[in-house]
């Protein structure tokens, strides 16, 4: 097995605290939701090859602190304020 390493990454569009974060696959993750100056229902896909942040809308809600799980092929919110 390889040696694994920390890298640093681009840095997110805006300054967010309260992220989620789903690896859609081994080359997309899905970031969402958070704080900034108020809750946030910002929706980013990151490229782990090209180090890069699209953004894809927004969420249903604006909420933070919340996880996320893929079940069945769907993207489901759990908890949050």
């Amino acid at each position: 097995a390889g040696k694994s390493e920390w890298r640093k990454l681009r840095a997110l569009p805006e300054a967010v605290r309260g992220m989620a974060a789903l690896a859609l696959n081994d080359q997309t993750i899905l970031l969402a939701g958070g704080y900034t100056i108020g809750f946030s229902a910002a929706l980013y896909l990151y490229d782990v090859q090209a180090d890069t942040y699209t953004r894809i809308g927004g969420a249903p809600i604006a909420a933070a602190g919340f996880e996320l799980l893929l079940d069945d092929g769907e993207i489901v919110l759990l908890g949050g304020e």
